[in-house]
């Protein structure tokens, strides 16, 4: 086979790059370490095993009872049964009415009935369920694409559906083809003895669609924001981590391996370049697991196939970016969920386990102990769900005691403040942010707060609903959850906060509707956050200074003051307070609850501030995961016709 461009090529490409790019910093880490390796020493087809195979007897027959008893089970569910088949009708269902789900939740269906069958048969080992991994192999083989329907950006036709001749590599591209070289990798001779097709054809397949498409073209935003003119996201190592997984158990070719290790690495490297030093994620816990937990399965491939010659683990960076998953939790599995984020964030405990290992990490650990009980079920994810079930018992050998973190911590990056009564989740928490409205998986929230006791929700972010056309089309500010009217910030005169919208090719610039003067202190009694909201509004809302502060007084309450000057009163002004309770309205204060029934006051001045509230029905089942089948708006109208105001609004448990 010719080689799509020859090393020296590659090597131009990624060091002639347009580099342009006011916020990255270009320590181009993986880069500079691989070159200190010898490549001649890295793994060679057929020499990288990060798995036991099916011969490897020991450690299928010890994994765990109940692991195994599932996975049985499971896959025993669909001996027979016919496979679903990828409609182009369902497909084009984004296209007319911006509907993923429906086709997306057979392409999952799939690599979920694929694993268990594959844990199955290694756990068995009688050829019971080889006939249902052949065919389920062979049908993602002949499906036109493995993209999905809301991710073909970079296709050239608008028609809705996939263009064979124009392959699209995204997320779920990635996931499986990770998912057949584990098949490939895991079954081996096995799946030869019922035809050698089989692994010839997945080995195909893996170089049609990954590592052709990758090495010629550039055009996929992923790879470097085209040219570095669009910040990167979690994308980036995501897909990056199963092409390199992919494709060093499918290809044979070295030098098409070689130059997939150096545009990979080139890849990332864009990605941590784009991201701040503390390790802050704007785009919000619920992807902590694809940025930085997608990091490690790509760190940690790397590391294999480089026989272990280079340390990683020693950057304070990667090491930072680990921890923002413990920095962020408030407990009883809750997260401060600002941006496209639930309530509760779905963190591997393999990877938290795995960072805790590489970094020596204690405050990783303290993770663990918020793990769901059952965490190794229902992965799509080939790679974090072999990892899980083969580490399971080291993961429940570690003593994970009782979360303590920190009763203060200050997120530079993102502009995110998180103080705590008590480092056992005991009492109050407050996390407040300020940042601006162009973020990643950005809400307009610039002020935005969150209140918990106990660590049980008190005034909430609603967080995210189920993906559709909406969410990343230019009707994003449409979804109520999104806008600015549902956070826990002033509505003024009228005007919600804006937007700043980029297109895919905008340069990077300061980012418009912002926070200023942000200021985080703390001391032993109080920590207090505060800025400055003018600019997260338009012009129009007649804003002199509108300055927000709010303030932890340990063991005691919280207090938002509000500092405003408007140039008129035109329309309406209120405060919003986003709750997951009915409150209660009673003269002169409010009565406000947490989901665990606890009783707080709400104190305002009447004089100044009148109280209404509204029951939000929610119908989204990713929103009722986190709050149940309704939340509540309380607002208070603005009722004095000064143009200048300084008041306060206190939260206080109810003796």
């Amino acid at each position: 086979m010719k080689l799509l461009f020859s090393t020296p090529t590659l090597l131009f490409f990624v060091l002639c790059v347009h580099t342009k790019n006011v916020h990255s910093q270009q320590r181009n880490i993986i880069q500079k370490k691989i070159q200190t390796a010898d490549y001649h020493s890295f793994l060679k087809y057929g020499e990288y095993k990060p798995f036991p195979t099916i011969e490897q007897r020991d450690v299928w027959e010890n994994l765990a009872d109940e692991i195994k008893k599932y996975y049985l089970v499971e896959a025993e569910k669909n001996l027979g049964k016919p496979i679903n088949i990828l409609r182009s009708s369902l497909f084009l269902q984004y296209k007319a009415n911006g509907n993923r789900t429906n086709y997306e939740a057979i392409q999952k269906e799939q690599l979920l009935r694929l694993n268990a069958a594959l844990i199955a048969e290694c756990i068995e080992n009688k050829g019971r369920f080889l006939t249902d991994i052949s065919d389920l192999v062979w049908a993602i083989c002949e499906e036109t694409t493995w993209s999905m329907n809301a991710h073909l950006h970079a296709q050239k036709k608008n028609h809705g559906l996939a263009d064979i001749e124009d392959p699209t590599i995204d997320l779920w591209t990635g996931e499986v083809a990770s998912q057949l070289a584990m098949a490939h990798l895991i079954l081996g001779k096995k799946l030869d003895s019922i035809s050698t097709a089989y692994r010839e054809r997945i080995e195909i397949e893996i170089l049609k669609r990954i590592a052709i498409p990758f090495l010629s073209r550039n055009d996929y935003w992923w790879i470097d924001g085209l040219n570095h003119k669009r910040p990167m996201n979690n994308w980036t190592p995501w897909i990056n981590s199963n092409i390199l997984f992919s494709t060093m158990i499918c290809i044979k070719s070295d030098s098409i391996r070689k130059e997939i290790i150096k545009k990979t690495a080139y890849s990332v490297d864009c990605f941590t370049n784009d991201y701040p030093e503390d390790g802050s994620c704007d785009e919000g816990p619920n992807y902590w697991e694809h940025a930085a937990g997608s990091m490690y399965v790509y760190l940690e491939v790397l590391n294999d196939i480089t026989k272990h010659q280079i340390d990683f683990f020693s950057e304070k960076l990667i090491k930072n970016m680990a921890e923002y998953a413990a920095v962020i939790q408030i407990g009883n599995g809750y997260v401060v969920n600002f941006s496209d984020a639930t309530s509760k964030a779905k963190m591997s405990p393999y990877l938290i386990y795995a960072y805790s290992q590489s970094l020596n990490s204690k405050l990783m650990l303290t993770v663990l102990s918020q793990r769901d009980k059952e965490y190794w079920k229902n992965y799509s994810e080939a790679y974090k769900t072999f990892k899980t079930i083969i580490n399971y018992s080291k993961i429940e050998s570690i003593n994970s005691t009782q979360m303590k973190l920190s009763d203060y911590h200050w997120l530079s990056g993102i502009q995110v403040q998180i103080a705590r009564d008590n480092s056992d989740g005991k009492g109050f928490f407050l996390a407040s942010q300020g940042g601006h409205n162009g973020e990643s998986h950005n809400h307009n929230d610039v002020g935005n707060y969150i209140v918990y006791f106990n660590s049980s929700p008190l005034i909430i972010d609603a967080g995210a609903q189920t993906y559709d056309a909406k969410t990343f089309g230019p009707e994003r500010y449409t979804l109520w959850q999104n806008n600015s009217m549902y956070h826990n910030v002033p509505y003024i005169n009228g005007y919600m906060q804006e937007p700043y919208v980029k297109s895919y090719t905008d340069e990077r610039t300061e980012a418009k509707f912002r926070a200023t003067e942000v200021k985080s202190n703390n001391s032993p009694a109080t920590t207090q956050f505060s800025l400055e909201t003018k600019e997260a509004y338009p012009s129009a809302a007649g804003i002199n200074f509108w300055k927000r502060t709010h303030t932890l007084f340990r063991k005691n309450k919280i207090v938002i003051e509000e500092n405003f000057s408007l140039n008129t009163i035109k329309d309406s002004t209120y405060i919003s307070f986003m709750l997951p309770k009915e409150p209660r309205l009673i003269e002169g204060k409010v009565e406000i609850y947490s989901v665990a029934n606890e009783k707080f006051n709400l104190e305002y001045d009447k004089n100044i501030w009148k109280p209404i509230f509204e029951k939000i029905s929610i119908y989204d089942e990713r929103m009722t995961s986190s709050w149940g089948n309704a939340i509540y708006r309380l607002r208070f109208l603005y009722i004095s016709p000064q143009k200048e105001n300084k008041s306060a609004f206190t939260v206080k448990p109810k003796k």
